[in-house]
């Protein structure tokens, strides 16, 4: 990074730091530092006490920060990144520079996520809104001991409020006026007997103005409408509880639309001097970095159905155990449509539909809390189904006629395991943790491919394939405790993310030799040296973690421009190491501050046969069909080195009211968006800030106005290949400063 950019990064930082002085003080009792409940080992422990690397982000902040759903985490999550796509399916988180998504069912994330309990399935199903929550928890390194679906690389885990014995009510509005967006909200909580309450939330978002303008319809792209609603019951008796939430949500989006950001001069493809060239030029379109103009006559959408159900038992046994059952069941169907040339010309559109049903049952059996020793035993099994039809017209424009080509495919897989973990006390200083799982998984993928569409003709036979794996992953670790605010700990975790099959358009599984299109599980060993201490009399909480990690047959995706789609290969294998820090706290009275920061370097140890660069295949000097390239010994894709998240935050007293303002800053390092390393993908460092000043006229009632990415700095989210046009890049362009006000009630 340049100095004048460390400069700016560093005013800007500053800039955050001061909103913390701009009223007159509380007193210091008014924000302690509060202890934070997690269950990310099955049990309720402080943060302070658990040997894990995580963050911890209740509703308040994520409001705050404007963050309404997991793909905005990597806003306030350092170690976190988003890989951007035309729509969820292909979108997917990456921790600690490991992850991502891709457009094939066949394939799930290195990154797994739950909602109570219950996996959310593979690629865009994963991607849940947030609204009446009580936390989420994003677990860094391997959890696949207590977790059982995709935790190689981390995990989020995202804990509904459930209903309680007080009456509780709320309702919220939000009012964005750059992007004309409003976001509605509320919550009722009531208590029918001593023994039931019920719960019912729901919320609302709209939002009309894209940062994209098309300038062919006249209109902005990258909108978003979504709502939906949650009902949880509560009922205890002496000895038993069960906890039941019901959820359904809708998404109506046409996000999110690429530009294009460059054309390489040696580009000489037809497509692209014949077509691409000429019409940018006609509409005035330069291909930059800060192009947000769209030249599409067709609309990108995205309409998505999810619906969510966790059903909580537990029984307490004489002696103190519990068992506890947690029975899920999601489904999610998608629809999408893509303009995928982005031209005013007919040369290719697309249509995709994803059938997805899951269901997943856990057994738990949990000892006392107390003793010496405490465990949790268990099984777990897991299965879905995701069927995908995929669909290619046009081409007029092109080669004279409309043409049709379609792409079937459905994917099976099961996963059994049991599994243990334990933690043991040898006196009040040290204790020692274990854990180990045993799974079984398998995956079934069956495809066809057939039509006359100019880029995918041919009618090919069904194929189908499939792999089968039986393996243990495990935890060891040992904790000291100096001080009832002071805990180090040293451990080595083993994590499994099951086989793959490519099921994208360029896969062999749809033009012959399916075996090819299978791919090995991804595993991962990984070291970590964590201390959890707090200084200046409990203050301030300061928390840090060194890590290490080995990843065998890493599963990445890549754009392969003779296959003219992004296909799957294990890439061998994968390090990444680092450090992670966190600290929160006061630094004077009335003042709340947090600090997360990140340093990763991760890369790829051995990755023989990735995907061409563009740059090489146009200079002839690398062909995927001979072999690719060797990436070994190079910095791994989507992995920023640097990244931190800073939250000033101080409280005052005005006119009887009380208020506080508040500042956030979000900065992460440049980095490449596709795994064959194409630098032409790189994405700029840059840094993000948001800052809210709020009063309450009433003790029940808070209004506040906000401005978001108040710097007005220009990002994207990914960049990669265009498909079709060999040599042109496009970018996903993030949101500009935008400002609004918020008025929540709460009784």
């Amino acid at each position: 990074m340049s100095i004048a950019k460390s400069k700016l990064a560093l005013l800007q930082c500053l800039a955050v730091v001061a909103t913390m002085l701009v009223a007159a003080p509380l007193p210091a009792t008014e924000r302690a530092v509060e202890e934070i409940v997690v269950t990310a080992q099955k049990r309720e422990r402080t943060l302070q006490e658990t040997p894990i690397s995580l963050g911890v982000f209740d509703e308040d902040t994520l409001g705050a920060a404007g963050i309404s759903n997991v793909e905005d985490l990597f806003y306030i999550a350092p170690s976190v990144n988003l890989q951007g796509s035309v729509s969820s399916a292909g979108r997917g988180m990456l921790v600690r520079g490991v992850g991502g998504g891709a457009f094939a069912t066949g394939f799930e994330s290195s990154v797994g996520t739950t909602i109570d309990g219950v996996a959310t399935g593979p690629g865009g199903a994963a991607l849940a809104e947030f609204w009446d929550i009580d936390r989420i928890e994003v677990l860094r390194g391997p959890q696949g001991t207590l977790f059982g679906k995709n935790t190689s690389a981390g995990a989020v885990n995202i804990v509904t409020n459930s209903a309680t014995q007080n009456f509780e009510a709320n309702a919220s509005a939000e009012w964005n006026f750059e992007h004309e967006q409003y976001r509605l909200g509320g919550m009722v909580n009531l208590p029918i007997t001593p023994d039931l309450a019920i719960r019912l939330a729901a919320f609302m978002h709209d939002r009309d103005k894209g940062v994209v303008k098309n300038i062919v319809r006249d209109e902005t792209e990258n909108i978003r409408q979504r709502w939906g609603i949650r009902f949880n019951t509560v009922y205890e008796l002496e000895g038993f509880s069960a906890d039941l939430t019901l959820s359904y949500d809708e998404q109506d989006d046409r996000c999110c639309v690429r530009t294009f950001n460059r054309i390489l001069d040696e580009s000489q493809s037809p497509l692209v001097n014949g077509f691409l060239r000429p019409q940018l030029n006609a509409f005035g379109v330069e291909a930059n970095n800060a192009n947000v103009i769209n030249i599409a006559d067709g609309t990108l959408s995205e309409k998505a159905e999810t619906f969510h159900g966790a059903l909580e038992l537990n029984w307490e046994l004489p002696g103190g155990h519990t068992i506890k059952s947690v029975t899920g069941y999601r489904s999610w169907d998608q629809q999408e449509f893509n303009d995928v040339d982005f031209l005013p010309l007919d040369i290719i559109d697309g249509a995709i539909t994803k059938d997805l049903d899951l269901f997943s049952q856990e057994w738990q059996l949990l000892s006392p809390t107390g003793s010496a020793l405490e465990y949790v035993a268990g099984v777990y099994y897991y299965t879905h189904e995701i069927k995908e039809s995929t669909v290619f017209t046009g081409g007029t424009d092109v080669v004279g006629f409309d043409g049709l080509s379609v792409f079937d495919s459905v994917v099976d897989l099961e996963n059994y395991a049991i599994f243990g973990h334990a933690t043991y006390a040898f006196n009040e200083n040290w204790s020692a943790f274990a854990g180990a799982r045993l799974l079984h998984e398998k995956i079934d993928a069956a495809g066809q491919r057939g039509g006359n569409f100019f880029a995918f003709p041919g009618n090919f036979a069904p194929e189908s394939a499939s792999n089968s794996d039986t393996d243990w992953i495990g935890t060891l670790g040992v904790q000291y405790f100096a001080s009832p605010r002071s805990m180090y700990y040293a451990s080595i975790s083993t994590g499994y993310k099951g086989s793959a099959i490519d099921t994208t358009i360029g896969s062999t599984l749809f033009t012959g030799g399916p075996e090819l299109a299978v791919l090995a599980p991804e595993t991962v060993v990984s070291y970590e040296l964590g201390a959890r201490t707090s200084v200046f009399d409990d203050q301030i909480t300061l928390n840090a973690t060194l890590f290490y990690s080995e990843f065998d047959d890493f599963q990445a995706t890549a754009f392969s421009t003779e296959a003219n789609s992004f296909v799957l290969r294990n890439a061998g294998e994968l390090s990444t190491r680092g450090i992670e820090v966190d600290a929160r706290g006061q630094l004077w009275p009335g003042s709340y501050f947090t600090l997360a920061a990140a340093y990763i370097d991760a890369q790829f140890d051995e990755f023989i046969g990735a995907p061409c660069q563009t740059p090489q295949r146009l200079a002839g000097t690398c062909v995927d069909a001979e072999g690719g390239q060797d990436l070994s010994g190079r910095r791994a894709n989507q992995a920023p080195k640097w990244q931190f998240t800073i939250t000033g935050e101080q409280r005052f007293t005005i006119a009887g009211m009380d208020g506080y303002v508040r500042g956030d800053y979000a900065w992460r390092d440049s980095n490449i968006s596709d795994a064959s390393l194409d630098p032409n993908t790189k994405i700029d460092a840059y840094g993000i800030a948001n800052f809210k000043l709020s009063v309450a006229p009433a003790a029940q009632y808070e209004l506040s106005l906000f401005v978001r990415n108040a710097f007005d700095k220009q990002h994207v989210s990914r960049r990669s290949n265009a498909p079709l046009f060999a040599g042109a890049y496009a970018g996903h362009p993030g949101d500009r400063r935008s400002w609004g006000v918020q008025v929540r009630f709460e009784h």
